[in-house]
């Protein structure tokens, strides 16, 4: 008999009660799918091939760590800092609290989303695309966070929005077919080549230093 893996197939929970995950750690070969809303009670892991959650996920104040792929059905909040290290999803809002959160493979869009981190670092390691709007605040001022993108937005489908509020922020291109607003909140500078048509491009700088933007029509 050839060797067998300890960990469980797949993770399904249905969508009458709460699940609470307090020890840490829940490793599947397959799926994990969460129906119902979620509590953690530790910092916790969760490891499988595509991990979904239709509902709400509490952080409690511990972080919250994905590997595998992902699909965000149910708001993310509470947690110090999220990662993930597959594909995502990106169907409802993440906030995180003290940290910030790491998008590792290619992020879609499947709705309109809000990313707040008031004190991390927002960072997409590949491309973001998907015909909706995305809003990202990770500056609560004075140089407290920055948002990164490694890879091009929207450079497959253009989003229809992007409005972001930060201190730093690194981009190798944005595209839109709708409002690009880009906020320094900060004193610190920002970069980045945005690409949205003839739409207006909105601009505010707020305190001391400097903000460049290169705007090009792709």
């Amino acid at each position: 008999m050839g060797a067998t893996s300890p960990y469980l197939a797949s993770v399904t929970t249905d969508s009458g009660g709460t699940t609470a995950i307090n020890g840490g750690s829940v490793r599947t070969t397959g799926a994990q799918t969460y129906g119902d809303a979620v509590t953690l009670g530790a910092n916790t892991t969760l490891t499988g091939s595509t991990i979904t959650n239709s509902s709400t996920i509490n952080g409690g104040g511990y972080s919250l760590t994905i590997t595998g792929n992902s699909v965000i059905n149910g708001a993310i909040s509470n947690a110090t800092s999220t990662s993930i290290s597959g594909t995502t999803s990106l169907g409802a809002s993440v906030t995180t609290t003290t940290g910030g959160q790491t998008y590792s493979g290619a992020v879609t869009l499947t709705a309109s989303p809000t990313l707040t981190a008031p004190s991390g670092t927002i960072l997409f390691s590949s491309t973001v695309n998907g015909a909706y709007a995305l809003t990202i605040t990770n500056s609560g001022g004075a140089n407290t966070g920055d948002v990164t993108f490694t890879g091009a937005v929207g450079g497959t489908t253009p989003l229809t929005g992007i409005t972001i509020t930060t201190d730093v922020l690194t981009a190798a291109a944005i595209s839109s077919t709708g409002t690009l607003s880009v906020t320094n909140a900060g004193t610190s500078s920002i970069t980045g080549i945005i690409s949205n048509g003839s739409t207006a491009l909105a601009v505010t700088k707020a305190g001391a230093g400097t903000l460049t933007l290169v705007r090009r029509l792709f």
